[in-house]
């Protein structure tokens, strides 16, 4: 993967948070890992949307409460 392929993800996934910020998320949470390390790179940068990484999808539940 060459060097302007990686910085494109980067872009998207900021990209794709400033869109979440617009429309008024706050909160994002899921499992961290593989194809979706851009994301949450772009989504712990944020300071409006807080961001909790779980380490299994089943304790996620529990930043409900």
């Amino acid at each position: 993967m060459g060097e302007y392929e990686a910085s494109m993800k980067i872009t998207i996934a900021c990209d794709f948070v400033d869109f979440l910020e617009e429309i008024g998320v706050d909160t994002a949470f899921g499992v961290s890992g593989g194809y979706i390390v851009p994301m949450w790179q772009a989504l712990s940068k944020s300071k409006i949307i807080n961001f909790k990484l779980s380490l299994i999808y089943t304790s996620t539940l529990f930043f409900y409460y």
